[in-house]
């Protein structure tokens, strides 16, 4: 899904005893991004538990915020890729889904919360699925095993929404708000990996 971006000083980071090609994960220099990201699914998180007397409109609005807010991210890091040549298909249509899917819960009135609970399974599978395949081609001191853990673990949540029947509007916000809070922890501890990682090797 993602190449690496030249890195000029190779024999640096041999000197500190981890070999560093002369290519450097994206994921790597785009950091912030996963900080970005991680706090705003903590927040959320916070309001949709917080939210007073929630709904399956309310739910199906804040996700579908969620999944816009995602979608845009990523489709934009995609067309930024695609300019330098990269390949950006399972990124793109990651983008793409994040943003109709997006749509969809935020211009269609009246679903039903099984109806509702669907659209972010697939969503979240699609997403994890992205995200894990991602990881593997980070370099192995770059952190990489949080965003594989993140991919999975939202992975297994996206099954679970579309096996397991939730009987209740507050039952479908629990199990989303848990799932946002911890891929929010481990993209924000990514993200921290990744920045030493960028510091330490020096990556332009």
């Amino acid at each position: 899904m993602f190449k690496f971006f030249n890195c000029h000083d190779e024999q640096e980071g041999e000197s500190m005893g981890v070999v560093v090609t002369n290519e450097v994960y994206v994921g790597v220099k785009s950091w912030w991004s996963f900080l970005l990201r991680g706090l705003i699914g903590i927040a959320f998180a916070v309001i949709l538990l917080t939210w007073p007397g929630s709904t399956i409109k309310v739910l199906a609005y804040l996700v579908g915020i969620l999944a816009l807010i995602e979608g845009v991210i990523a489709t934009a890091i995609a067309l930024y890729l695609g300019s330098k040549k990269e390949k950006i298909g399972i990124l793109l249509i990651r983008g793409i889904i994040g943003i109709l899917i997006g749509i969809l819960l935020l211009a269609k009135t009246g679903l039903t919360l099984a109806l509702v609970v669907v659209l972010i399974g697939i969503w979240v599978i699609i997403f994890g699925a992205a995200e894990f395949f991602a990881a593997l081609e980070l370099p192995p001191m770059a952190g990489r095993g949080w965003i594989a853990a993140s991919g999975l673990i939202t992975i297994i949540l996206g099954i679970f929404l579309l096996l397991l029947p939730l009987e209740t509007v507050y039952a479908a916000i629990v199990v989303f708000s848990i799932f946002l809070l911890l891929i929010g922890i481990l993209r924000i501890v990514f993200a921290l990996y990744a920045y030493r990682f960028q510091k330490e090797h020096r990556v332009a």
